[in-house]
Parts: structure tokens; sequence; C-alpha cells
């Protein structure tokens, strides 16, 4: 009995250092793109962000795909070290020639994909992100062998290496090739270099593991592998559809991006905008791209933390508990995505001026800024639906946001320029999210998950928060500052954060928008899976 709760606790306790290592990451993600705007400015941004959507579907499949995916296999299978031997040898060859088609095709047809973009500059940035995918098979493996022993130390260390290499290289290559003279088409290429060098310290940490990879793992089964009786086996499909499903949540904020970069800019140019100011638009428009994703990160990083317990009460066929952590789950990602959501669109225009060195394009951040809540609620939602085994699912309404945004935009762009791809967005992420409550409130058989009490509450909250910012910048531009610059602008928008913050969380707190039975409960829950 001590023993299994020892092994669950090493479990708990893994699980916990790699949503650290996740959270870490992907603010670090985030944060990187200020000061490579600055460095680059907004032309430079606008190349790395054009094809940066590769290399995220790239780290997303390496690291919450495929490995998730091997990890499963592996644990159903420890003990018998000749399937696991296999199941290493299969999965390495499947994601050897999963990552090299990949690799091929990108490389080999970035001049049309380049063309699509309506830039041709951009085959020398596009072919060195293809390379990118010629790691996802060696890191996918040691990741996914790992995490099917339940020791997850080496994929967060990975993870955080790999993150701080490559932000690292990034802003210093940026910056030498800045002061070189070189252009931005060769400043963008050393950008992507930098995040596949980042790509290489993630494996070279792995392989500090690699004896005990090896250890499980004898030469003599190796020409078994390939009878015929073992290779039909092996679901080869399943490992690459599974993945890709898996990933494609997680993916939804770096698809929308991936359809901006291929219309947003052709579309400017073709609606008759000039092809240096489209290539300046796209690029503030993209400043947009790292709030949300902070914005995002801040709003779910609490709410996804009780998808381990609705996961648990499946197994045991609770529904009480699994409807009650599903409530509070969304619950707390709509508070925390509303204060985040319209804090930050109450001082877009001086977080601009902070951030990126002017206030150009502050409404369309403003309207891109709703997506911070939409987004929020929607992963978590998703989220809930795949710790109740319905992963397929959410990925195909993930899809089905992807190609509205598709649609939008051809008909937004054209008339209202990046403000319609701003909007298009929003709508996008609008469609995933009702389609997802609509089919979660249909799985949990239940008529509603938060009720129209809470909402008119956090709604409250929210707009007391707006006004009381709104008052804040009034007295502060009128009587303590007597211009706005850079400087005072970062003044004004760091204490408005924690003037409105503080707000919002009293007025949380007061309405009792989130019961401090609902928080008990679902400690108490933890306690009792530990």
């Amino acid at each position: 009995m001590q023993g299994l709760h020892t092994k669950k606790h090493t479990f708990i306790q893994g699980a916990l250092l790699l949503t650290f290592a996740g959270i870490l990451t992907k603010i670090l993600s985030a944060v990187y793109r200020v000061p490579y705007q600055n460095i680059a400015g907004d032309i430079g941004f606008y190349i790395y962000q054009q094809v940066y959507p590769f290399y995220g579907i790239a780290i997303a499949l390496s690291l919450n795909g495929f490995p998730i995916v091997i990890s499963k296999i592996i644990s159903e299978q420890k003990g018998t070290n000749k399937n696991e031997q296999f199941t290493l040898i299969y999965s390495f060859l499947t994601l050897f020639f999963f990552g090299f088609i990949s690799f091929f095709l990108i490389f080999v047809f970035a001049s049309p994909l380049a063309s699509l973009m309506g830039d041709s500059l951009l085959i020398e940035p596009i072919k060195m992100v293809s390379f990118s995918f010629l790691l996802l098979p060696f890191i996918s493996i040691f990741r996914g062998y790992f995490q099917g022993y339940e020791y997850m130390l080496p994929t967060a260390l990975s993870q955080i290496s790999e993150q701080f290499i490559r932000v690292s290289s990034i802003l210093i290559l940026a910056f030498v090739l800045v002061k070189a003279g070189y252009d931005y088409y060769v400043i963008g290429t050393g950008a992507v270099i930098g995040s596949i060098i980042g790509g290489v310290a993630g494996l070279i940490v792995l392989l500090f593991f690699r004896k005990k990879l090896m250890h499980h793992f004898s030469w003599k089964h190796y020409k078994d592998a390939f009878q015929m009786k073992n290779v039909r086996a092996f679901p080869f499909k399943k490992v690459v559809l599974s993945s890709i499903t898996i990933s494609t949540t997680g993916l939804t904020l770096v698809l929308l991006q991936l359809v901006d970069s291929f219309t947003l800019y052709s579309l400017l140019v073709q609606s008759g905008v000039d092809a240096t100011e489209a290539k300046f638009a796209k690029g503030v428009f993209d400043r947009g791209q790292p709030l949300i994703q902070l914005g995002v990160v801040l709003a779910t990083s609490l709410s996804l933390t009780l998808v381990p317990t609705i996961s648990s009460a499946v197994k045991r066929n609770k529904h009480e508990d699994i409807l009650k952590m599903s409530r509070l789950s969304l619950k707390i990602s709509v508070v925390i995505g509303t204060g985040a959501s319209l804090g930050l669109l109450s001082i877009m225009k001086y977080t601009n001026f902070m951030l990126f060195t002017n206030m150009v394009g502050s409404t369309v951040l403003s309207v891109l800024s709703l997506s911070v809540l939409l987004l929020s609620i929607s992963l978590t939602a998703s989220a809930v639906l795949q710790g109740l085994g319905y992963v397929t699912h959410t990925a195909l309404i993930v899809l089905v946001g992807f190609f509205i945004k598709v649609i939008v935009n051809q008909l937004l762009i054209p008339h209202y320029g990046t403000m319609g791809a701003a909007i298009s967005s929003v709508i996008a992420i609008g469609v995933i999210l009702l389609t997802t409550l609509v089919f979660l409130v249909k799985k949990l058989n239940t008529k509603n998950l938060i009720t129209y009490r809470f909402v008119l509450k956090t709604l409250i909250a929210g707009l007391g928060m707006i006004i009381t910012i709104k008052l804040y910048e009034l007295i502060y531009f009128q009587l303590l500052v007597d211009e706005v610059t850079r400087l005072s602008s970062s003044v004004y928008a760091l204490s408005a954060v924690l003037v409105g913050g503080a707000l919002f969380i009293g007025l949380t707190y007061q309405l009792k928008i989130i019961h401090k039975d609902e928080i008990i409960g679902w400690k108490r829950k933890k306690e009792e899976e530990m």
C-alpha cells in the first residue's frame, strides 16, 4: 500500500514539474517577441511571424502530440521488454518518415508557399524553418519513452533548456544581424536559425538521459522487429493520427496565425495597399500574438490544473464530481479571462507604447484582446472534453474554426484591412467556443454549466475594473504627467494593472463569484487522489 502511495505521489510530482515547465516555456515564448520586435522592427517581426506557425506545429507535435501517444503505448507494455523495443523502433521509424516528409515538402515547396503568402522573398526563412521537423522524431521518442515510465524530469528540463536557448539565440542573432546592417529577410532567417538551435539544445539535454533508455534496450530483439507479424501488430496510423488530433486543440492560436500568414499580407496588397506598408501593417497586427498568448497562459494556468481531477473522476465514474470540477474549471477561466481581456483592452494604447515603441494599431489590438477571454474559456472547455475522452471531437471543432477564419478573412480584409483580420479571429474563436460549450453541456447531460447570475456578476466586476482604470488614466495624464512618452506610458500601464487587478479581485471576492466551498471541495478531491 505504501509503495502504491509513493508511486502515485511521484507521478503527481512529475506531472506538477511538467506543468510548471509548460507554463514557464509558454511565458518565455510570448515575452521574447517584445524585444525581438524592438530590435528587428515591425517589418522584421512580420517576416518571423510569417514562418513561425510551421515551427509552432513542429513544437506542438514533439511536445504534446507524439510523446503522449508513445508514452501511453510504453506505459501499457511495461515489463515486456521485447514489445517495448518494438514500440521504440516502429515509433522512431514512423516519426522519422513523418518528420522527413514534412521537411522535404516544406523545403522543396518553399517557393510556392512564399508565393501563396504573396511575398517571394520569404523562400529562405521557409526553407530554414523546415529543418525543425528533422529534430521531431529524436525529441519525441525520448520524451515519449520517459513519460511512459512516469519520469518527467528529462522532458521538463529539455523544454526549459530548449526555450531558454531558443529565446537567447533569436535575440542575440537578431541584434548582431541588425548591427551588421543585414536586410530584414536575413534577420528573419537568423531568428529561425535561433529557434532550431533551441531545438538542438533540447535534444542534447535529453541525450544526457540516454542510458536510462538504453538500459531497457537489447539489440538481440532488433531483427525480430522486422518480422512481418510484428510490424503488422503496430498501430502506425494511430500514432500519427492520434498525435495530430491531440495537438490540434493546443494549436488553435497557431492555426489562426497560419491563416493570417497566407492571407493577410497578400489580401492587403491585392486590395491596393503598398507592399512595404502591408508588411508594416502585418507586423503591427502580429504585436497582438504575444499579448494574447500571455493572457491565455495566465487565464488557463489555474483552470487547467483541474483537468486531471476530472479525468480521475471519469475513471471512477463519479458523475457529480465530474460536473462540479468542470463547472469550477470553466468559472475560473471565465473570471481570470475576463480580468485579463478587459484589463488589457482598457490599457492597450499605453501597453502598445510601452512594449512596442509606439501606439500604432492600438484599436486593432484592442479588438484582438477579446480573444484572450474567448480562447481561455475555449481551451479549458476543450481540455475538459479531452478529459472525458472526446479528443477527436475537440480537434474537429478547431478545424471548423480554422476554415471559418479562412472564409471571414477573405470577406473582411479587402474592406477593413487588419481590423478585418482581428474581427475574423474573434469570430472564429467565438464559434469554436460556442460549439465546444454546446457539445460539453450535451455530454455532461446538464442544462447549464455556468449560471446567468455568475456571468452577470463577472461582467459587473469587469465593468467596475474598466471604469476605475479609465478614471485612473484621466487623473494620471491630466494631473501627474505633462506629456505621453514611452516612460510615462510604461509607468501608467504597470500601475494600472495593479490598480485594476486589485479592484477586480476585490469585486470578485465581495460578489462571491466563486464560492469558497467550491475551492475547498477541489482541494479535498486533490488530497484524496494523492
